[in-house]
């Protein structure tokens, strides 16, 4: 099954972007020895052969709950990150607001 994970947020440059790429590319090169092991295997799978499946199907179930646990770590400092500056934005427009009706009024009266 592959891994499908919905990402709604954007990252430009910074040092966690960085290294999640190079865990999703990991993990890719993880995707590709397992499919690769698949294709060269013989019709007759040994006992070792069937635990080195098993293993490699658990080690991927692994990582992949492991990335997913990271991206959700991610996104709620993304989402932490995002109310603040909204919060920030709301504080500046009722300034600006306050400011101008502050300069209309003293401007008005002269």
């Amino acid at each position: 099954m592959p891994l499908k994970i919905a990402v709604n947020w954007k990252w430009q440059g910074s040092n966690g972007t960085t290294k999640w790429m190079r865990q999703k590319g990991r993990l890719r090169l993880f995707k590709v020895e397992i499919k690769r092991e698949k294709e060269g295997r013989p019709q007759v799978l040994t006992p070792e052969m069937i635990r080195r499946s098993q293993f490699l199907k658990a080690e991927l179930h692994r990582k992949k709950k492991q990335f997913a646990q990271q991206i959700a770590e991610k996104s709620a400092m993304v989402e932490a990150i995002e109310a603040d500056i909204n919060a920030l934005k709301t504080e500046r427009h009722q300034r600006s607001d306050a400011l101008q009706r502050w300069l209309f009024q003293s401007f008005s009266d002269v």
